[in-house]
């Protein structure tokens, strides 16, 4: 038999094994489609072509949720993605045993080593583990509870003093950049059991390369075809992570040198003390790869989502002055100016919490969270779900719901008032709900708490005299949704 001959027969007997194969599988009952595909890549391109500035009214899924209904189908290059926009689907699907998979991480492994699985890519027996392990060095630590504020503190009063520098005068440009570095700081104190200096090289370093990681990383997650490529965006991505892996090697070895045995009072430490009980260079979990990888998780997740909250909340509050005037008003009102407020004040303070919870509900900084992943094939709502389909909740689907929030697109703390006291809505979880609820929630509505009762305590913000007023729907697409950069003239109230 020639070559042509054997050619031909490989071709025919592949089209024939692929006839038979769709003939005999089982029809899947497979929820509406987008249209719109490409062969082989489907709608990957709509993930990596998202306009750099959109509105949340522009936001695709949920312009799609529109029109398909509140569960549809995407095609990620041959992964089923299936898009969930009501409260009560991503509550079912994020609390099933057999949901908690997540897609593969294999930036993490690339850049760190192959044990590096990480904390929000992390599954099964890996993710149960430090998962346990950080909930419960989060409770030691007391993170997100009263005896822990004055980590906050600290940094709280170092912006306050830095604003109040620059208080009745020229407008400040970069809220954000201000918050960020605030909200980094904190993290650090609970990663590395460090607080620095804004003006130390390693600090400056720190932020440049969590902000190029989400930069570079935005809402198609790392592991897209773009980013998995040996030039640009691949390559800068891997630069990103090999200094991140050196800082965090340099803070190992800082640790290690303080104490014979580590310093485990911050996560670093403690993990390198589990690493020394457990004595086991092989361990999946308990390894200097994991560290890095849980690591970068943890500074990903705890400092642009807050400190993008917090600049769309004072965005919001030049916009509507009403809402800032009563806001202090309260404050005024129960804490006064003789004294700082502290977390034990929030229940006391409903309309300012109400205010929070409107931020976090119009800004939507992190509009889709993690996607988990089906472990099994399933039968979910009436359709089949194979092993390996990805679920990604649309929040928008439910933040901006005509029929939940009336005239959605309004900011309206009273939204979140009854009767004079804060109303808690059970099916708001901005943090995300089920098995995967971030871990450090506790520790960010802390966080927001306590520097916006602090800051509007002693501050009132507006927009520069004759400036246009920003428009605070404009957000750009990242990993974390930020406010367009916009001056604020800040004037103290004392």
């Amino acid at each position: 038999m020639d070559l042509i001959s054997i050619t031909l027969y490989i071709v025919l007997a592949s089209i024939a094994w692929v006839v038979i194969k769709r003939l005999t599988a089982k029809r899947l009952r497979l929820p509406p489609i987008s249209q719109g595909g490409l062969p082989l890549l489907g709608h990957l391109l709509v993930f990596l072509n998202r306009p750099e500035v959109e509105t949340n009214e522009e936001f695709f899924l949920t312009t799609l949720s529109r029109k398909l209904g509140d569960i549809f189908m995407l095609n990620l290059a041959g992964t089923y993605v299936y898009v969930l926009s009501s409260a009560d689907l991503i509550r079912t699907t994020f609390s099933h045993p057999d949901t908690q998979g997540r897609p593969s991480n294999k930036s993490h492994k690339r850049a760190f080593g192959p044990r590096a699985h990480g904390i929000i890519l992390s599954q099964g027996d890996q993710w149960r583990i430090v998962r346990k392990f950080t909930t419960e060095l989060f409770r030691r630590l007391g993170v997100g509870r009263a005896r822990f504020q004055d980590c906050i503190a600290t940094e709280v009063d170092r912006l306050a003093d830095s604003l109040e520098e620059l208080a009745n005068g020229d407008p400040v440009p970069d809220i954000q950049y201000r918050f960020q570095k605030a909200i980094m700081n904190i993290v650090s104190g609970v990663i590395l059991g460090k607080q620095f200096e804004y003006n130390e090289d390693g600090f400056k370093e720190m932020i440049h390369i969590i902000e190029t990681y989400l930069k570079l990383t935005g809402p198609s997650g790392p592991d897209t075809l773009s980013l998995s490529l040996p030039f640009g965006q691949g390559a800068q991505l891997r630069d990103c992570m090999a200094r991140f892996k050196t800082f965090c090697l340099d803070s190992i070895k800082t640790h290690q040198a303080v104490n014979e045995h580590g310093d485990h009072s911050d996560f670093v430490g403690a993990f390198l003390k589990e690493m020394e009980n457990i004595n086991d260079e092989n361990d999946e979990v308990f390894n200097h790869d994991n560290l890095c990888a849980c690591c970068l998780d943890m500074f990903v997740a705890g400092v642009d989502t807050i400190s993008s909250t917090l600049s769309f909340v004072i965005l919001f509050l030049v916009n509507f002055p009403e809402v800032q005037e009563k806001c202090q008003k309260e404050i005024d009102g129960i804490i006064g100016q003789d004294r700082k407020a502290t977390y034990a004040d929030k229940d006391k303070l409903p309309y300012l919490q109400a205010t929070i919870s409107e931020s976090l509900r119009l800004a939507n900084v992190a509009p889709f969270g993690a996607p988990h992943v089906a472990n099994k094939d399933l039968e979910m709502f009436g359709y089949d779900v194979p092993k390996g389909t990805m679920f990604m909740a649309n929040y928008g689907g439910i933040f901006f719901d005509e029929s939940k929030y009336p005239n959605w697109k309004d900011f309206n703390p009273d939204r979140f008032i009854e009767g004079g006291i804060y109303k808690k809505d059970p099916d708001f979880f901005p943090f995300s709900t089920g098995y995967r609820t971030c871990p450090g929630e506790l520790l960010a509505r802390m966080e927001l708490f306590l520097f916006l009762s602090n800051l509007l305590q002693k501050f009132h913000f507006k927009i520069p005299e004759g400036a246009e007023m920003p428009d605070y729907h404009l957000g750009k697409a990242g990993g974390t949704r930020t406010p367009l950069a916009y001056p604020v003239v800040i004037g103290t109230r004392l």
